[in-house]
């Protein structure tokens, strides 16, 4: 009997508090960005919270014989730790930034005294019971608030997850798909076209463009993304339509990153046994695919994972310097590494594949000098749009070089000639990023991306030059899979923040922008 009390005893004291207020920032940051993550991302980090939890409490409750004090102490620990970048941002835009101490080495110091003072309070009090029941029920209504709204987000995602019927899909004779070529995506984010590169950068990409030429690839010297953000391009690439076409009445944000996974494109080629294979880009909307029948990703680390550390202090530790041998940056450099081998060894697997790449390169954070060696910058330190150009330049003969090698390993390793597009989102951003207001040559940067496509037998002679993104998958279906697509009325629209889209009808808030 007195082992049984001792055994109750010890559950009593060890604080639960501080599980309800480690577990609440995880849970939030996830439901605030839950258009752009899956709900697989969520449980290693929150695992990995929970245990650390569990250390931290167990550890400091032999100290502190009264849960309730050790309890509230890290709960408040572990408050500001994990959720540093939201005070941050409720501070921004107000007087205390004028006076610019809204910077991370005054925060932490003011974050240190602040955690200090409150703990010495907590351990003079007398009687903490109200205080302590006050926060527990708090934690506990913050957790099932938040729970609450995942899982309604959960079940309006599956009712609305019908991907739009296919239309003009053409008869399929299955009994031909072994001939079927391979057919590889690869977008390198925001890859700028030749006469922008030219203009705004000084350089000549005439290098890789001369490469791939001789490899047979068509390179448009008048491509232009249809939208002119990542979220916006690359779903409607892959389900070969502009957005008045693809989305419900009342619009939801995940109602754009669904429409990535099971698209159009890989609805069209599974019935016509193809695997899809996606190589995690480490990136929101296109880091996971449930749909896809392999899957490959080098990190343990998820784009999830990532947002953690980086709204939490947890990223003095491992953005700017090594923890444990652990270092962001470096989980970041691997990945694109990998998924660059990966997309030289994809074509030995058996059957018609759909290759997905999506790579984060050149677009920031800058990771790569243009001979690949590392490159440790961080955004805040890049003061001048001359340092960009150089740094995002770099990046951009860097991808260009791993392209190239991509290229021929594919080529010389494919038994039927593939479908290769290197196809970036947009233009680059140069020009916005360091102007107050989105001016018309900001708008004409961005929307002048690199297209080049290696169509084998003969069909790039029917390429159109200045074909747009959202045509890409249908010239490619009419002409080698004799699919009723005909190509749609190119048209461009002005870069818009597409969570200002709440019905259809705000779609025509985004201006057309007129060709040249």
């Amino acid at each position: 009997m007195t082992r049984i009390l001792k055994f109750k005893n010890f559950f009593k004291n060890i604080p639960y508090l501080p599980s309800l207020y480690g577990i609440f920032p995880v849970l939030f940051l996830f439901v605030h960005n839950i258009s752009e993550l899956q709900y697989e991302m969520l449980w290693l980090p929150l695992f990995a919270v929970i245990f650390v939890i569990l250390i931290f409490t167990v550890v400091l409750s032999i100290f502190v014989q009264d849960y309730r004090k050790s309890g509230l102490i890290l709960s408040l620990f572990f408050m500001l730790f994990l959720s540093y970048g939201n005070f941050k941002e409720l501070l921004l835009g107000g007087w205390l930034e004028d006076l610019g101490i809204i910077r991370d080495k005054y925060l932490y110091s003011l974050g240190i005294l602040f955690f200090g003072l409150a703990s010495y309070f907590i351990m003079r009090a007398s009687d903490l019971k109200t205080v302590y029941g006050f926060f527990k029920t708090m934690g506990c209504v913050l957790i099932t608030i938040s729970l609450v709204s995942m899982g309604f987000s959960a079940y309006s995602t599956n009712k609305r997850n019908n991907v739009s019927s296919l239309d003009g899909t053409g008869q399929i004779d299955l009994s031909q798909k072994q001939n079927f070529p391979d057919i590889y995506y690869i977008i390198p984010d925001s890859y700028g076209r030749a006469d922008t590169l030219k203009e705004l950068y000084n350089y000549d990409n005439g290098e890789f463009i001369n490469f791939l030429k001789k490899k047979g690839f068509s390179v448009l010297s008048d491509s232009n993304s249809n939208y002119q953000n990542t979220i916006l391009s690359i779903p409607t690439t892959l389900n070969m339509d502009y957005w008045d076409n693809l989305l419900p009445e009342t619009i939801r944000e995940d109602d754009f990153t669904n429409k990535i996974q099971n698209s159009r494109v890989q609805q069209f080629l599974g019935e016509r046994g193809y695997k899809t294979i996606f190589l995690n880009s480490g990136y929101g909307i296109t880091s996971f695919n449930k749909y896809s029948h392999l899957k490959f990703d080098p990190s343990y680390i998820n784009d999830f994972s990532t947002r953690i550390i980086e709204n939490s202090l947890l990223k003095y530790f491992v953005i700017k310097r090594q923890f444990f041998g652990f270092n962001l940056k470096n989980e970041e450099r691997k990945r694109i590494l990998y998924n660059l081998e990966k997309l030289k060894e994809v074509s030995e697997i058996d059957g018609p594949k759909f290759v997905f790449s999506h790579i984060n390169v050149p677009h920031s954070p800058f990771l790569f000098d243009r001979n690949g060696g590392e490159v440790d910058v961080d955004w805040a330190s890049v003061t001048s749009s001359e340092q960009y150009n150089d740094l995002w330049l770099d990046q951009l003969i860097f991808i260009s070089k791993q392209l190239s090698s991509v290229v021929e390993a594919i080529l010389a390793k494919s038994k039927t000639p593939p479908i290769i597009i290197i196809q970036s989102d947009h233009g680059p951003d140069m020009m916005s990023l360091w102007s107050d207001e989105f001016s018309e040559a900001d708008m004409r940067e961005r929307i002048k991306n690199f297209s080049a496509l290696y169509l084998p037998n003969g069909k790039d002679q029917l390429l159109p030059d200045n074909m747009t993104n959202v045509n890409t998958f249908r010239f490619i279906f009419k002409n080698y899979f004799n699919a009723d697509y005909s190509l749609l009325e190119n048209k461009i629209y002005t870069y818009y923040d597409y969570s200002l889209i709440k019905h259809r009808s705000d779609l025509k808030n985004i201006k057309l922008v007129p060709r040249n």
